[in-house]
């Protein structure tokens, strides 16, 4: 589906679902010692963590479905999708049909098409066969197969009354083409797949494949663990019990909410259907959309080229800008910048949240003659114009402006299961989950525990973070367990940002609550240089593969104390 939007009600997988037993009600119900909903970075690798703190106990997974499906939703335009109520209407060709057939049964086509004729007889029946085909997939899925037989391409032209009259006396034998249609048509039983998201920087850049970023959830999720497709479609903290869309319902003792954030290109007016129409429009944030980016790098012949960062909390806000720096260094290696106008709209006040790192971007961006407009924000998108409104945050002055290649950076928002769940959430922190910025427990419902992007902790956004939040909720998670107060061990806060600025160097980015550096190396990070570039694309994807989705790696603390010989945090 290349569509972005709101999912109202995620599929989710629920791994390791044992003790099945049926309450009073007769509903199937299923009880854990520990839950942890969401099965991405968070997920992922507090339940790898876990299963080497716990051992021996029983803990659960629900897992939001496959990350595309998960941020989809809606069609182009942020419409919501309606099942169609008719055969015809299902597939999603648009065909002349009963056209076609009276113009064959005449047998003056060639006159009325002129000298075209035999490329438009080759076209229609190409888009027929489609057609027939399409139809003949939703058979098979209506009988639940898992393959296209030749039985379901008859009953797919004897229930369309036009193409049974054009086809109605065609014989079709089994073999042919069925073996390769029945591949692209229907389902295919694949694994599931966890994405490595600090790499779609590199993605974007033509820097690496997006294969790359694609982890088997296999090899993200333990062994031990087995999965159960379902959607969870409420929380209720009171009864500690979720309730799923196929009215199961499991409860728990301790539940870990690990359920990230969700894009919202659908608020921005106009941008969904830019995304999915227009070449110069992309962005880094999206599966679906990461590949256009370096498209779009490609496809630039000069002009206005412009890169957003919305209001509110968003994962990895050095993305935005890591994007732009290296859109402006292939346009250098290319000898075509002098060509280009490169703006940076920022809802932020400052370019970085560290003054230090902050000072260092913002002499980049004045060096490199990169225009950065604080404190503004992107309202609208009008692709058909190739235009877009960006407004003032503190004057609400709107602006319109051309583009030539546009980065959209979309706001964000916490899972809609948590919207319906507010006794659980922060309206100060956008409505993130409400827990104890330095244990990671909730504030109100002891059993209850958030880690990553869906928590109201007020560190930034990354991977880095939860690799220094997983010990700390492992450690008094147990504590609890064993009978402990739960605080056991303390978050400082820790982040990190490896802001790449090219294509051979970049500045890398720590800190803690107090917003002042917490540098690994002992020397100054906010230097651009090569071994921070090295550092983001070549050292971290392995340590997240084979070390922080093993449970294995807890952030850079212990490093740090042996590079600077034991006098730092």
């Amino acid at each position: 589906m290349h569509m972005v939007g709101r999912t109202l009600l995620p599929k989710t997988v629920i791994l390791q679902l044992s003790n099945r037993n049926l309450c009073k009600s007769g509903v199937a119900h299923q009880h854990h010692k520990v839950v942890i909903v969401g099965g991405g970075s968070a997920g992922a690798s507090l339940a790898s963590k876990l299963t080497r703190f716990l051992d021996g106990y029983n803990v659960a997974v629900i897992e939001p479905s496959d990350s595309l499906k998960t941020m989809s939703g809606r069609g182009k335009g942020g419409k919501t999708r309606v099942k169609a109520k008719t055969r015809p209407s299902r597939a999603r060709l648009q065909f002349p049909v009963g056209r076609v057939h009276r113009l064959l049964r005449k047998g003056n086509y060639a006159e009325r098409i002129s000298a075209g004729a035999p490329v438009y007889l080759a076209a229609i029946l190409e888009h027929l066969a489609a057609e027939v085909l399409e139809l003949a997939g939703n058979a098979a899925r209506d009988n639940k197969e898992t393959r296209i037989i030749a039985r379901h391409l008859q009953l797919a032209i004897r229930n369309y009354e036009e193409l049974n009259k054009l086809l109605g006396g065609v014989t079709i034998a089994q073999g042919g083409v069925l073996p390769n249609i029945q591949s692209v048509l229907l389902p295919k039983k694949t694994d599931k797949v966890h994405y490595y998201q600090p790499l779609w920087t590199l993605v974007g850049a033509g820097i690496c494949p997006f294969k790359d970023s694609v982890i088997p959830m296999s090899k993200a999720i333990p062994e031990s663990v087995h999965w159960i497709r379902d959607a969870v479609s409420a929380i209720d903290p009171e009864k500690s019990k979720l309730h799923l869309k196929s009215g199961k319902q499991v409860t728990y003792d301790q539940l870990v909410l690990a359920l990230g954030m969700e894009l919202r290109f659908d608020l921005i007016p106009g941008a969904v259907t830019a995304l999915n129409t227009d070449p110069r429009v992309c962005s880094n944030y999206s599966p679906i959309y990461v590949e256009k980016t370096f498209s779009a790098y490609q496809s630039f012949k000069g002009g206005r080229a412009i890169f957003t960062l919305p209001v509110g909390p968003i994962k990895c806000a050095g993305a935005p800008q890591k994007v732009m720096y290296l859109f402006d260094d292939y346009l250098r290696k290319k000898g075509q910048r002098q060509s280009a106008e490169i703006l940076y709209f920022t809802a932020l006040p400052t370019m970085f949240s560290v003054a230090k790192y902050s000072d260092s971007l913002a002499a980049i961006c004045r060096e490199r003659g990169i225009h950065f407009n604080l404190q503004h924000h992107l309202i609208e998108v009008n692709s058909a114009k190739g235009e877009v409104t960006v407004e003032n945050l503190q004057t609400k002055e709107p602006r319109t402006l051309q583009y030539d290649l546009l980065h959209i950076t979309p706001p964000m928002a916490v899972s809609p299961v948590l919207k319906d769940t507010p006794k659980l959430t922060k309206p100060s922190a956008a409505n993130y989950v409400d827990v104890n910025p330095a244990t990671l427990r909730h504030t109100h419902y002891p059993n209850v525990w958030a880690i990553g992007d869906c928590s109201s902790l007020p560190t930034s956004k990354t991977t880095a973070a939860v690799a220094s939040q997983l010990p700390v909720l492992c450690k008094n998670l147990e504590s609890v367990l064993a009978g402990g107060t739960g605080n056991a061990k303390q978050y400082d806060g820790y982040t990190a940002c490896p802001l790449i600025t090219g294509y051979n160097r970049g500045i890398l980015a720590e800190f803690d609550y107090t917003m002042k550096p917490l540098e690994t190396l002992p020397i100054d990070q906010s230097k651009e240089r090569y071994v921070h570039y090295w550092l983001k694309t070549t050292v971290m994807p392995l340590l997240y593969v084979h070390w922080m989705l093993k449970g294995l790696w807890s952030g850079p603390k212990y490093v740090r104390k042996i590079l600077h010989l034991g006098f730092s945090k």
